[in-house]
């Protein structure tokens, strides 16, 4: 009769970063979508204080929030599921989003590295989006008996 080892024994669950039950994305997968919905809303929140219609305090708030949620994301992916992909893209949001976040402070010694703010910006959004876009195909319902392309727009 084979010994059955203690808990703390036995091998960790698979973590070879296969899809979880049902095909449902990972946790970092919904923190990344949760990161581009942010980052969009950051540029209506950047345009009122560009345009004079506000200030910059819910741009600056949420940019701080979004890089917080990168370093839970960061976390959660070294955690679950551990594999090159997701702790890869999760380090470039974390990268990208403090290196935004310091941007802006370097207006007055290096203004023209400061005014690439807006264009990481749009990186960040493309790394996030990429990396969220599996939540979409559980969120958008695919419509039995036609073509589906990104975004889950049919095409014919």
């Amino acid at each position: 009769m084979p010994v059955t080892p203690p808990r703390w024994a036995r091998p960790a669950p698979d973590i070879t970063g296969a899809d979880p039950p049902a095909g449902r994305p990972h946790a970092f997968q919904w923190i990344s979508a949760l990161i581009a919905s942010g980052i969009v809303v950051q540029f209506l929140l950047g345009g009122i204080g560009v345009f004079g219609a506000g200030g910059y305090e819910g741009h600056i708030a949420l940019g701080w929030a979004l890089h917080t949620l990168s370093m839970v994301e960061f976390v959660v992916a070294v955690v679950r599921p551990r594999t090159k992909q997701a702790i890869g893209g999760s380090a470039a949001l974390l990268v990208g989003l403090t290196v935004q976040v310091s941007l802006p402070g370097m207006r007055n010694d290096a203004p023209w590295l400061a005014a690439f703010h807006p264009l990481l910006a749009l990186a960040v959004l493309l790394v996030a989006a990429r990396m969220g876009a599996p939540v979409l195909r559980t969120v958008l319902p695919r419509r039995s008996g036609t073509r589906s392309s990104t975004f889950g727009i049919g095409s014919g």
